[in-house]
Formats: C-alpha cells, sequence, structure tokens
C-alpha cells in the first residue's frame, strides 16, 4: 500500500500508521519530515504550532543535544583553546573534568534539572566551594545552549549563592608567622611554605610559582628578580619582572637548591620539577616511575598546604589569599596602588603602558617596603632585616 502524503490546508498528512506528520524547513535551509506521533489532527496541529515555534525560537534541540558529554567537552575545549589564555584555559579542563566525574557520559539531552541539583550538591558535600560549583555549571551551560537546551533548564536553575564573608581576605603579620612556623616543623611542607612566603612578598599566582623556570631568577646582588612568562599567567599584564626582597630572595634560594637535589640544573628545567609518581596522566609512559622530571612542573601542593594550614589552626585560608596579603601589607606601607598592580600583574594595557617608565629602583622600594612588615618572620628565619638583608 502506498504511503499516503495528501496535505490538508494545514500542512498535516497521514503515513501509513495512520499518524500525521508535516514537512518543515531546519535551521540549515533543508527540508525535513516530522511525525506528530498522534492519529487526531487536533493534536497533531498543536504539536506541529509547538514545534515550528520553537524552531522560530532557536530553542529547538539540534543533532548536538545526543551527543555525549564527553563529545560536548571536546569540542568545547577544541574550539576554547585559541580564544583562552594557556593558563585559563587548563582551569576550564579541570572544571570539564569535574564535569564528566560527576555527571557521567550521559546524553545532552538526558542531562535535566534534576541532574543539576544534584551536580551542586555533591560537589558542595566534597568540599567544593559554591564559586567553583558555579563556574563549573556555567561552562555546562555554554555547552547546552549550543545543544538548544539550555533554555528549559534555565528557569529552574539557580547558582549556588556565595557568601562574601567568606571571600579572599589577607594574613595578618601574626597568623603568617605561626603559618610559616608550622611549615618550618615538616620537611615535607618546605615546597608549600616557601612558596607562601614568595607569593606573600610578590603576589605572585599560585600557578605563575609552579611555572617558574630555573632561568627565570636572577640572582644579581644589586637586583635580584624573577620572571613571569606571559604563557603561565593570565593576561598580557601578567608577564613581568618582580623584584625580590630580602624574604622572597631566601625562599627562592632554599627553594633553588631543592630543585638542584631533584635534577633541574638547567635553565630551562623548572624550578618545581614533577613527581612523576603523582602528577601524570593515566595515559602517560612515564606514570608510576620514580623520581622527578625537570622538564615538568609541579601541578599541586594541595595536600602540604592543608595539612600545613590545619597545622596553623588557619584552615580557612587559600593560597591566593597570599597575593593579597602582599597587596594589603604594601597599601598599608604607603605603596602607589599603580605600583602594586604593577607588581601584581593586574592593570589594563594602558596603566602597563604608563608604569613601565618607572624605573625598577622604585618597584624594588615597593617590595622592600612589603618586605618591613614581616619583621617578626625574618628574625624566626635568622634574617636581620625582611626588606634589606640580601641572601
Amino acid at each position: 500500500m502506498a504511503k499516503s502524503t495528501i496535505r490538508a490546508r494545514d500542512g498535516l498528512y497521514r503515513r501509513e500508521n495512520r499518524n500525521f506528520a508535516f514537512r518543515y524547513k531546519d535551521a540549515d535551509g533543508h527540508w525535513r519530515e516530522k511525525y506528530t506521533g498522534s492519529t487526531d489532527r487536533q493534536q497533531a496541529r498543536e504539536f506541529k504550532k509547538a514545534f515550528l515555534q520553537q524552531l522560530d525560537q532557536a530553542t529547538l534541540p539540534n543533532d548536538m543535544a545526543k551527543w555525549p558529554l564527553s563529545s560536548a567537552i571536546a569540542y568545547y575545549l577544541q574550539t576554547r583553546e585559541a580564544v583562552l589564555a594557556p593558563r585559563t584555559w587548563k582551569v576550564h579542563r579541570s572544571r570539564c573534568n569535574s564535569l564528566i566525574r560527576t555527571i557521567g557520559n550521559r546524553r545532552l539531552d538526558h542531562i535535566g534539572e534534576r541532574a543539576l541539583d544534584t551536580y551542586q550538591a555533591d560537589r558542595r558535600k566534597s568540599g567544593v566551594s559554591a564559586e567553583a560549583v558555579n563556574k563549573e555549571i556555567e561552562i555546562l551551560s555554554y555547552i547546552l545552549r549550543k545543544a538548544k537546551l539550555w533554555k528549559r533548564l534555565k528557569e529552574d536553575y539557580r547558582p549556588l549563592p556565595i557568601s562574601r564573608e567568606s571571600r579572599r581576605r589577607p594574613l595578618d603579620v601574626e597568623d603568617f608567622l605561626t603559618l610559616v612556623q608550622k611549615g618550618m616543623s615538616n620537611p615535607d611542607w618546605e615546597a608549600a611554605l616557601m612558596a607562601a612566603i614568595v607569593a606573600a612578598n610578590t603576589a605572585c599566582r599560585s600557578w605563575e610559582i609552579k611555572s617558574l623556570r630555573i632561568g627565570d631568577i636572577d640572582f644579581s646582588s644589586s637586583n635580584p628578580k624573577l620572571l613571569v612568562r606571559r604563557e603561565n599567567t593570565k593576561s598580557d599584564a601578567g608577564a613581568r619582572e618582580i623584584e625580590l626582597n630580602g624574604l622572597a630572595l631566601w625562599a627562592i634560594t632554599r627553594l633553588f637548591e631543592r630543585a638542584a637535589t631533584l635534577g633541574a640544573t638547567q635553565p630551562h628545567h623548572y624550578l618545581f620539577p614533577a613527581d612523576l609518581s603523582r602528577h601524570t596522566k593515566l595515559n602517560d609512559p612515564l606514570k608510576g616511575q620514580r623520581g622527578y622530571d625537570p622538564t615538568r612542573h609541579q601541578q599541586s601542593w594541595r595536600s602540604a598546604w592543608r595539612n600545613m594550614t590545619r597545622a596553623a589552626d588557619l584552615p580557612h585560608i587559600h593560597f591566593h589569599d597570599l597575593r593579597h596579603t602582599a597587596i594589603t601589607r604594601g597599601r598599608e606601607q604607603g605603596v602607589d596602588i599603580g605600583i602594586l598592580k604593577a607588581i601584581a600583574g593586574h592593570m589594563d594595557a594602558r596603566m602597563v603602558e604608563y608604569y613601565s617608565h618607572i624605573g625598577s629602583g622604585v618597584k624594588r622600594n615597593a617590595v622592600d617596603r612589603i618586605g618591613e612588615t614581616y619583621r617578626p618572620v625574618a628574625q624566626l628565619l635568622g634574617l636581620e632585616e625582611a626588606s634589606h638583608e640580601r641572601v
């Protein structure tokens, strides 16, 4: 029996199973057939009207809606790699890994509002901050928008509230002294502690410190400094040279000596060599080997930092707080905010151009004044002056 294709004015026609169908143009201008799933003309009309309305509003799920989450994430990372800074792209990749671990590799059109609620609850139970969870779902929403699926979830989704009281805050000098005291008591915490001292005196970000190479350190007796490369920071302003005061130089020297014992001796080697037994990927041929690889850098000091801050009774302190601590200490010492932004790598291109004309002596004075606020720490470490003693 031939299939029925007789169309009425409403554009509906019956197929051999008596269900109504209609034809429509998709977003690419191609004609397609759509079954209504109904043998009742009135119901079929309502289905067609709702379908075409979705199509007109660009809310009709596209072919991407059938992709598994892993494929959608791979597409997202591939397309964003050329847009995002290298460090930012790695952060997004880490957030994507959290998505796939928690949600599973289900199809995009199988992700509903309950999946979002469950995701928020599971991540919070794991100790992840509300802000981090919101940023992870922000990536998921981007993917779902590409598949034309987000609109159906948007009305029911609510980002987790972020407590303004728990935002980053600087350590006072007494807390920082306690942190250093506890950190010095355990050799396993040495790398994290030295990094903390560097951050509290230079306003460097965690990743900027981890990715330092041996050749990025200038031990000049007159003006020791370190270089933060563009590929290892968030923006063009982040690429900068930072003078080292006495405390920062002491910590960098300790790290330099530690790196040498781990095989990092060449200028292109990293100051924090990667531990092969802990920081390699599942498909890495070097996984499981013992020792350190100076051509790759350490990815995290999370365990050491957590244990050290707990020992100091400062479990609420985050490593990034040390960046704010350095800026706060500088402001307390009357350092110009523009100079501090230049040191921290946190200004727009116009300000960078303006402050690039300021001599290194002014920046040297700024970091020395930051160091002066840590005099109790310098005394604890055997340095007579936090700002002028050169190791």
